[in-house]
């Protein structure tokens, strides 16, 4: 099977260290827990323009992964014959960042695919055969549900939903591809 993977809000933990810039700029105390939607320039009082300017300035280098326990699921999946495909609507040089802190802190993938911003990532699912999408996004997942199984990652922007499985770390979405997998057995053609 095919995984592919998000990197801001799913493997790479971004907001903490975005709002942290964004705060320091604004004098606010913003929280990650206060970013309560995907698109949330008008939460914290800034316009789409600036939130990706502060994005530009988000020190990549030092990021932390949104669950610690990430390298040893992704490791256990690849050894069971699942591919990796870390898929990113960043464009450069954020996106070779951001993935030169994937490769630092030893995560490991078969593809790294950068789509750019404000691209969906449907056609990369369809000319890559992807089979399950993890993502933080409502939009995204949205976008390629049609195609792939979408697993959504749990964050504070995307509480609100119920139209996906969901997971909280790489635990749980290990255990809804070993399910899934499963229940293919007893699929009727």
């Amino acid at each position: 099977m095919k995984i592919g993977i998000d990197i801001d809000g799913v493997l790479l933990d971004t907001i903490p260290a975005f709002l942290e810039l964004v705060n320091k700029d604004k004098g606010t105390a913003f929280t990650k827990a206060a970013i309560t939607d995907y698109y949330f320039g008008d939460i914290i009082g800034i316009t789409d323009d600036e939130m990706w300017e502060y994005f530009k300035k988000v020190d990549n280098s030092k990021l932390p992964l949104c669950d610690p326990s990430a390298k040893s699921w992704i490791d256990f999946l690849r050894k069971r014959g699942h591919e990796i495909i870390v898929i990113t609507c960043n464009e450069e040089p954020r996106a070779t960042q951001l993935r030169d802190r994937l490769r630092a802190l030893d995560i490991q993938m078969d593809n790294f695919i950068a789509i750019g911003p404000n691209v969906s990532k449907l056609e990369t699912i369809r000319q890559h055969n992807v089979d399950y999408m993890i993502d933080d996004s409502i939009r995204n997942l949205d976008q390629v549900s049609t195609d792939c199984f979408p697993i959504m990652y749990t964050q504070p922007w995307n509480a609100q939903t119920k139209r996906f499985l969901r997971a909280n770390d790489f635990y749980g979405i290990v255990d809804i591809i070993r399910c899934k997998e499963r229940l293919k057995k007893y699929e009727v053609e």
